[in-house]
């Protein structure tokens, strides 16, 4: 598995570096940040060394991408369905966005697939509960992972 990493507004630095260090984990091969702040003050150089990380000004490339692109939100397609990462190929793109927003409808429009991660409760009292934005790209490459592997055999 050869994915991209897509940081989308993230405001947080400590979130950035826990993506950072969570992509190192996963072999991802590159990380593009959008309008993110500098990772905070855990230890990202490691990553830096290892993993390619680019600051992007505008989101253009995600629409020519050449493999697949998803977009990891609140009301997309349930990951853990097998069937969801059917067309995963060895390569793709995965995006988070915003931590309070998550991505705008335009930004929604240049990804292929929106996946989500159920969570149990996910609406208590009237508002909706999400993810840590990097625990969802904790889970959702490890689900990507496992998908992929229980569709292609490795």
């Amino acid at each position: 598995m050869q994915a991209e990493l897509l940081l989308i507004r993230l405001k947080t630095p400590a979130n950035i570096g826990a993506c950072f260090r969570l992509a190192m984990q996963y072999g991802i091969t590159k990380i593009y940040m959008y309008k993110c702040p500098k990772a905070g003050r855990t230890n990202t150089t490691q990553t830096q060394r290892h993993i390619p990380v680019v600051d992007i000004d505008n989101l253009d490339f995600v629409f020519n991408y050449p493999y697949g692109t998803y977009l990891l939100e609140t009301d997309g397609t349930d990951i853990t369905i097998p069937v969801a990462c059917q067309t995963l190929n060895d390569k793709f793109l995965i995006a988070v966005a915003n931590e309070s927003h998550g991505a705008t409808t335009a930004e929604r429009k240049l990804f292929g697939r929106t996946l989500t991660i159920p969570a149990p409760n996910t609406i208590v009292n009237d508002h909706l509960i999400s993810y840590n934005v990097s625990h969802a790209v904790a889970i959702g490459l490890f689900l990507f992972e496992y998908n992929h592997y229980l569709v292609n055999g490795r």
